[in-house]
């Protein structure tokens, strides 16, 4: 098709663009500059033009990832959990020997605690899982000593003594806390 044929096919077609806009995209296709083009040429234009954009629009979707940052680590032992506690801006991780770590919201590391419980040898004790219960401001922690210890975590992010449930017929593995 020439410049002509395109544009009153276009305009037959496609009533919505203007002389000007059919006329712009036969230069665009024609650049060769023949005087001429095939719908081949208009396809292929068409698919680079897309692609094109689509190249664009994944380069500003895509997170541009900060690198990676050495964090303080205090755990000797597996991390049994990671959670947020929103009430207080921080994180809490916990690992299986009983270390309690807590971090800001940039994972600086803020404060480390040890937990303990009367029942049986440190080195003889996992914890296997804990949960933070935000409405109270309790951590619940669950033993392979077949209990669970119920900690008050204060405003100044310490944890002091609040329940403790022993005497389980078998050992909590898996803790949940649920409020509406």
């Amino acid at each position: 098709l020439n410049k002509e044929q395109f544009i009153e096919f276009l305009r037959e077609k496609i009533p919505r663009g203007s002389v000007k806009d059919y006329d712009e995209l036969f230069e665009s296709v024609d650049v060769t500059k023949e005087g001429y083009i095939s719908w081949d040429k208009l396809a292929e234009y068409t698919m680079l033009k897309l692609a094109d954009n689509d190249d664009r629009q994944k380069a500003t979707s895509i997170p541009n990832w900060k690198g990676g940052k050495s964090l303080i680590n205090a755990h000797r032992d597996s991390i049994k959990r990671i959670l947020h506690m929103d009430s207080f801006g921080r994180y809490v991780s916990m690992s299986k020997e009983g270390t309690v770590c807590i971090y800001n919201d940039e994972l600086q590391l803020y404060k480390t605690f040890k937990t303990t419980t009367e029942s049986c040898k440190l080195r003889d004790l996992w914890v296997t899982d804990f949960v933070f219960m935000p409405n109270n401001n309790k951590i619940a922690i669950s033993y392979t000593s077949k209990e669970i210890i119920i900690y008050d975590m204060t405003s100044k992010l310490e944890l002091n003594l609040s329940y403790r449930i022993v005497g389980m017929i078998s050992t909590p593995y898996c803790l949940d806390y649920w409020l509406e």
